[in-house]
């Protein structure tokens, strides 16, 4: 139990920050073009994802697993941005 406990407080909140990484460049590009640029079944379980793991971080806070949920650095963010969005010329 105590290995799978440390192995969520690790691997959540790195998940979450790839999660929030994802929605931020996402809402960059739907601010660009108005409207949403994901399929709806691809948005379903991005948001889907991210529910479960906002319940993980309340789970953890009973088995004395509290961690944070950090945002992503702006380096995660702009390397995103920079894969998804470069324009090739």
């Amino acid at each position: 139990m105590a290995a799978l406990r440390e192995s969520l407080r690790e691997a959540v909140p790195w998940c979450w920050q790839e999660v929030r990484a994802v929605e931020m460049v996402l809402e960059e590009v739907a601010a660009e073009f108005g409207e949403d640029p994901l399929l709806p079944l691809v948005r379903e379980v991005l948001d889907k994802t991210r529910q479960d793991l906002a319940e993980l971080h309340v789970l953890l806070e009973f088995v004395d697993a509290e961690i944070d949920l950090p945002e992503p650095d702006q380096e995660r963010v702009e390397f995103l941005r920079q894969r998804w969005l470069r324009q090739d010329t």
